[in-house]
């Protein structure tokens, strides 16, 4: 009786053992999990495709009193401290930080990975254009330690928001001018007053460029010389008598270029020397960060790059913005590294290759991590004019492959993105043949961290993906069913991933047929040895299997 038992239990358990094997048969070997279709990236707008690092949204702690509240001497209301949602960065143009997913736990013990996500987030406001419409025809001069008594009633008031905060100043405002001779922090205090009013300094004269504001007091960083603007505004509009103070504290040091108004222009292609030891953290992470900018009259592929600094380790990020209201803004390339594969020297786009960049002008930040800072050598090299690219950027005009083997090489810096992820892409299209054919779809050998995407309905259905075959480069196996794929080639990440991708794509010919239990095994025909075990998986006493069940007579 014990033995009958112990045999029809050894029975169930190779059944189970037998369905195992056939369900983990023709696996396609990938990293990852496969984005659903519900959050693939659409194509946007080259000017913003790198959205990853944006400067700093800030709450309206204001919100929930209506233009109509009161605030009452015994319950004020106060206005809550700025507060940063900006994202993390997370290896914009560069092949570090990848996203931590639950088929990858080697990123989870990776000290650099865990150190890239304990970079700070943007702390600085977007210092772009709104609607231009302060008037500083007439602005009322202020010097260091001044003082100034009015009431803003009667004066204008065309502002009811700054770039720095969603507070709602619809009252009226009162304009002043300061100019310091030297390096300084400001400081405008407000006293005196009956109703809400607040206080906002401007690095210029427009309310896209508040650097600094305050219910009560605004303080800048460590400004660098010139003239700036504080406006006294009124919160819902708010009117009230006041008094305004200022000083100001000789902060010294600093580099002339460490805003991005003082900006030092470079040729292309140039080198420059540099250093952010001495400046102030402006935007980016939270090292010390200095500016630069060139200017293209047509377009050209281009390149910038830390990666001759003399510091191997220097820890730097590299940001490029198109256009002076952008920066410190929406970016268009960031890398944190690429120089030697790395995560110090940055260069975009990382390791190898350029980007397409049309005429206009280009912001470059040298920044550091961790609040540090350093001498730098900054390359912008030139690698020509534009070259054209054909429709293979969009699923429509996808490059035919006519027969297999087939062998393409293109530079994916030249093109746009389009979906999956927010690197540069291009697209192939292959027709299986019948009745099924078992492919090899391949970027080993290209010069950068590449992903493949395979497509039933382009950019719509996804039948594989791959990240990290061959080193940092792509490759699926598996069979496909008769019809048409589109085989997407791109970089891992952000805008910047990209270089020189070779695509090989070969055939053996119809799939295998799916795998059974094979002559010899437990249920399908006696032991080959009957003086022999019984084998988990068959009887052959397979070696592939690392158990056994043994039942004697």
């Amino acid at each position: 009786m014990k033995k009958s038992l112990l045999f029809s239990g050894l029975i169930v358990a190779m059944t189970l053992l037998c369905c195992y094997a056939l369900v983990t048969a023709d696996v396609v070997h990938q990293k990852r999990v496969v984005t659903p279709k519900s959050v693939l990236q659409t194509k946007a707008p080259a000017a913003a495709t790198v959205e990853k690092v944006d400067k700093a949204a800030v709450s309206d702690p204001k919100a929930g009193l209506s233009s109509g509240a009161k605030k009452t001497a015994a319950l004020p209301v106060p206005k809550a401290e700025k507060l940063d949602q900006s994202p993390i960065a997370t290896r914009p143009g560069s092949t570090v930080t990848k996203a931590p997913v639950s088929n990858e736990p080697a990123y989870l013990n990776d000290p650099d990975y865990l150190r890239k996500l304990e970079k700070e987030e943007l702390a600085k406001p977007y210092m772009g254009t709104l609607d231009g419409l302060l008037n500083c025809s007439s602005p009322i001069s202020i010097a260091c330690g001044g003082s100034y008594t009015g009431n803003n009633s009667g004066y204008p008031s065309n502002v009811s928001r700054y770039s720095c905060t969603s507070w709602n100043e619809s009252g009226p405002e009162v304009l002043f001018s300061l100019t310091i001779p030297s390096r300084n922090i400001i400081v405008a205090t407000l006293s005196g007053m009956s109703a809400d009013l607040d206080v906002f300094i401007l690095s210029i004269c427009d309310e896209g460029y508040c650097i600094a504001f305050g219910d009560v007091t605004a303080t800048t960083s460590c400004q660098p010389a010139g003239t700036y603007y504080i406006v006294v505004d009124g919160y819902n509009g708010a009117v009230s008598p006041f008094t305004l103070t200022v000083t100001c504290t000789d902060c010294g040091g600093g580099a002339p270029n460490d805003e991005c108004w003082t900006a030092i222009q470079v040729a292309v292609p140039s080198t420059t020397s540099g250093t952010t030891v001495g400046a102030n953290n402006t935007c980016g992470y939270s090292g010390m960060d200095v500016f630069y900018y060139f200017v293209l009259s047509e377009c050209r592929q281009i390149a910038v790059s830390l990666c001759n600094t003399a510091d191997p380790y220097a820890d730097t990020h590299l940001w490029l913005y198109l256009g002076a209201a952008n920066c410190c803004g929406t970016s268009l390339y960031n890398s944190d590294g690429g120089c030697d594969n790395t995560y110090n020297r940055s260069r975009i786009p990382y390791t190898t290759g350029y980007v397409t960049l049309q005429p206009g002008t280009y912001y470059i930040n040298v920044d550091w991590w961790g609040g540090g800072s350093g001498p730098f050598v900054l390359d912008v090299l030139d690698g020509g004019a534009c070259e054209q690219t054909g429709p293979e950027d969009e699923c429509a005009g996808a490059i035919v492959i006519p027969s297999l083997p087939y062998t393409d090489t293109k530079n994916t810096c030249l093109y746009t993105n389009t979906c999956a992820n927010a690197s540069e892409d291009l697209f192939y299209k292959y027709t299986v043949q019948s009745p099924d054919e078992y492919l090899t779809i391949s970027l080993c050998g290209s010069s950068y961290d590449t992903y493949l995407w395979v497509w039933s309905e382009c950019c719509v259905n996804l039948l594989a993906s791959n990240d990290d075959y061959c080193d940092l480069q792509s490759q699926i196996e598996m069979c496909f069913q008769p019809g048409d794929i589109w085989i997407q080639v791109e970089g891992y990440d952000g805008a910047g991933v990209c270089g020189t991708a070779i695509l090989n794509v070969t055939s053996a010919g119809p799939c295998p047929a799916a795998p059974e239990c094979p002559p010899g095994s437990l249920f399908s025909q006696d032991p080959t040895d009957a003086a022999g075990a019984w084998s988990a998986y068959t009887s052959d006493n397979n070696p592939t299997w690392p158990f056994w069940f043994m039942v004697f007579d």
